[in-house]
């Protein structure tokens, strides 16, 4: 509405005011009716509530990537808010980025209802961080190289 890209669900219409809530149904807004209808307004859930998630997992360079793959996938497949069964992209990583202390990794899947979103990517980052925990897939850590050069001894005799 008006600048802010927020992108907003609307839960009610009232006189004055339109009652919406943002997409992580973490706070309420109350938008005046007459910046929404100045507004360009998109119904993103006009068709469907089905919702495209993207959680991402670091793992360590020394972790097995495939193993670490497998271990998102089974988690995903096996929670009971994601559309596993073809009518929409199945569960899906991706290799994201590889920089000095980690391997990036995207997991991808579509839940239910958008509404529930955030809760079923909670329950799926709880059980793919239990599960790589159990199989020694390693979370990074920042790691530095301090390589420590002697000094050389000075053997002359101080002067007076």
């Amino acid at each position: 509405v008006g600048t802010d890209p927020t992108t907003l669900v609307v839960k009610e219409v009232g006189i004055m005011t339109t009652r919406c809530k943002n997409w992580s149904n973490e706070e309420i807004y109350y938008v005046p009716n007459s910046s929404m209808s100045d507004a360009v307004l998109v119904n993103i859930t006009k068709d469907n509530v089905y919702y495209k998630v993207y959680d991402y997992f670091t793992i360590s360079h020394d972790s097995d990537i495939n193993r670490a793959r497998e271990i998102m996938i089974e988690v995903a497949y096996g929670d009971e808010g994601v559309m596993a069964d073809g009518s929409f992209s199945k569960p899906d990583v991706r290799f994201d980025t590889v920089n000095t202390n980690e391997i990036s990794l995207r997991l991808a899947y579509t839940v239910v209802d958008h509404e529930d979103y955030g809760s079923i990517s909670a329950r799926i980052r709880k059980k793919v961080f239990e599960r790589f925990v159990e199989e020694n897939i390693n979370i990074p850590y920042p790691q530095y190289c301090v390589n420590i050069i002697p000094a050389e001894k000075d053997d002359t005799e101080p002067s007076v």
